[in-house]
């Protein structure tokens, strides 16, 4: 599902930017950004989405049952069924009986470091019908007039909703809210994609005494039915939109069919756990940053967060730069389900269902982009995060990510923010995804020199600098994997 921005698209021409050595990064596992990284909340004041959903800690998300006149009304067990869809927890004795909740899937992404918890309000009764809606929704206004409407009336169990207690941040901005329509109906959902789902922002003005809605997610509850297999209430296009509310991408193309990032991804066909790059950019892990030859065992991902850094001179000491991440993938935890059964959908991708090892080359170093009034054009610049200081967006100067798995959004036309090196050095797109053959698996070795020069031009990084290092893959076993760092 795409997430929507109400801006202007822009193009920008790019100016390179130097870079120095970093600070070491402060780890302390008691404050609320456990690892004290950059994250995509920890900078959304600078771009033009700002007040995005905290990307750690407790956070309260409002979830408001919405019913229009000319449509049937929501059951007592409908909105049961949604409670246990957000908040279900085997602890409660009310888990989601296909998989997680979206709740529980955080929880564990997150190596408990993010903690959700969704309140569903009484139903709002929209004073629109539904064709006056989906009109509204043409034009891009409908879920503003809904938000702009409701926020006086919402409450829970009849009482007003304190929006202050859904400001965790203090940043002025209700930190998420979610709207659920009962079209249920899968032809107009899903083929006419009328109450389809996605995230946008409102890019509303903060206001600490009463919080404003800002970063909202939506979707009909036909969403929850999408497995065909049984009585099952599916919750992977939930916990998708809300990676959007956190600030994350999506990394297909919108364009083409074309993939960059080998399609399996719950950022990307909807399906398993949220990859090292997504973990890193919202600050869950702090992976080791090679720097010698070494041999070493890397636990594997889902179950330690643990991962490795190939720099570039364009790394920072957090996600927002480029550099190689590497982890060992196994078909467990939160990729048990999607590694077994096809994900309902269009595309139907199952994920890997062997374990290996996962290359990523990312590329998301930021930009300043600036308006200049005398071209009427904006410009942007790769920004050294080692000497720079945000602030507050403004329509002639604010950060945005330089690439984008949407290439034409990218800043030079053909740079993706996410890659995956395959072992069998073939670009996935077209029919071609991302499989077990493309696993590196117990003998196999990443060498940059020798990779296709569809990932490095002679073994450099897109900025430049040089690949410094190769991985032999040794073995692999369920306590880890074995590999061999060595310099080239």
């Amino acid at each position: 599902m795409k997430k929507k921005i109400f801006c202007s698209l822009i193009t920008v021409s790019l100016l390179l930017a130097s870079c120095n050595e970093s600070e070491e990064v402060n780890k302390d596992p008691t404050i609320v950004n456990p690892y004290n990284l950059l994250t995509y909340s920890e900078f959304d004041e600078s771009t033009f989405t700002r007040g995005l959903t905290p990307n750690t800690g407790d956070v309260n998300i409002l979830v408001v049952p919405v019913e229009f006149s000319d449509f049937r009304a929501f059951t007592n067990s409908q909105i049961n069924n949604i409670n246990i869809c957000f908040n279900g927890d085997e602890s409660l004795d009310n888990k989601t009986p296909y998989w997680e909740s979206v709740k529980s899937y955080y929880h564990t992404s997150s190596y408990n470091y993010l903690n959700f918890n969704f309140v569903v309000t009484d139903i709002y009764e929209s004073p629109l019908s539904e064709d006056e809606f989906i009109e509204q929704e043409e034009k891009n206004l409908g879920v503003p007039y809904l938000l702009n409407d409701m926020y006086s009336k919402l409450t829970i169990n009849n009482d007003k909703v304190n929006y202050k207690d859904f400001d965790s941040d203090y940043d002025g901005y209700i930190d998420g809210i979610w709207l659920i329509y009962n079209c249920n109906d899968r032809n107009e959902v899903l083929n006419k994609q009328n109450f389809w789902a996605y995230t946008s922002y409102l890019q509303s003005e903060p206001n600490l005494d009463s919080p404003t809605f800002n970063t909202y997610a939506n979707g009909d509850y036909v969403f929850f039915n999408r497995d065909t297999r049984g009585n099952y209430y599916d919750t992977h296009t939930f916990i998708h939109e809300t990676g959007h509310m956190l600030g994350l991408d999506d990394y297909y193309s919108y364009e083409e069919y074309h993939d960059a990032s080998g399609w399996l991804q719950m950022m990307n066909s909807n399906i398993g756990d949220h990859d090292s790059f997504t973990k890193y950019s919202l600050g869950w892990i702090n992976p080791k940053v090679i720097d010698k030859e070494e041999e070493l065992v890397l636990k594997p991902f889902n179950e330690s967060g643990e991962a490795l850094i190939i720099p570039s001179e364009s790394y920072y000491n957090n996600a927002f730069g480029e550099y190689i991440i590497v982890e060992y993938y196994r078909p467990t935890l939160l990729n048990e389900l999607d590694s077994q059964y096809r994900y309902p959908d269009i595309s139907g991708k199952l994920l890997y269902s062997e374990e290996g090892i996962i290359i990523y080359h990312i590329d998301a170093r930021l930009m300043n982009v600036l308006y200049d009034e005398s071209s009427n054009k904006y410009y942007g610049s790769f920004i050294n995060l080692n000497d720079y200081t945000f602030k507050d967006y403004s329509d002639d100067d604010y950060i945005s990510l330089a690439a984008n798995n949407t290439l034409s959004g990218s800043y030079d036309g053909k740079t993706p923010l996410i890659e995956i090196i395959t072992s069998t050095n073939q670009l996935t797109s077209g029919l071609t995804e991302a499989s077990n053959l493309t696993l590196f698996k117990e003998g196999d070795s990443f060498d940059p020199l020798t990779s296709s020069d569809n990932f490095f031009d002679n073994g450099k990084f897109h900025d430049g600098s040089s690949v410094n290092f190769k991985i032999d893959i040794n073995s692999l076993s369920e306590e880890g994997a074995n590999l061999t760092i060595t310099s080239i």
